[in-house]
């Protein structure tokens, strides 16, 4: 076995099969979970935002009246997720900020649009 080789390389030909198929469920679901999250971390940031060039003294009304904008003025429960730079999966770092920065610029893109 080559020292610095991906694991799958270390393996026999029968578990490298197992590692490839394990491997490509996991980018699957890594992708969904990188999808959802951009998409509610987006929402947040785009509520948040809007409520902030609301006049504070209606902000109690709206916030009662609104679950989402009521999450949006509370604690920002995504900032310890956002804090990891890189997730490492089945031995490969995975730049999770990079990822969701290219994600998240799309969706600002199209917001805009």
């Amino acid at each position: 076995a080559l020292k610095g080789s991906p694991p799958s390389l270390r393996l026999p030909l029968s578990h490298r099969r197992r590692y490839a198929e394990i491997e490509g469920e996991l980018a699957l679901v890594f992708e969904q979970v990188l999808f959802t999250l951009s998409e509610q971390v987006f929402a947040h940031c785009k509520t948040r935002a809007s409520l902030m060039l609301l006049d504070p003294a209606r902000l109690g009304g709206i916030a009662a009246a609104d679950d989402g904008a009521a999450q949006a003025l509370g604690r920002n429960w995504y900032a310890p997720l956002l804090a990891e730079r890189t997730l490492v999966l089945l031995g490969r770092p995975i730049d999770l900020a990079a990822q969701l920065t290219v994600r998240m610029g799309i969706m600002l893109r199209s917001s805009v649009d």
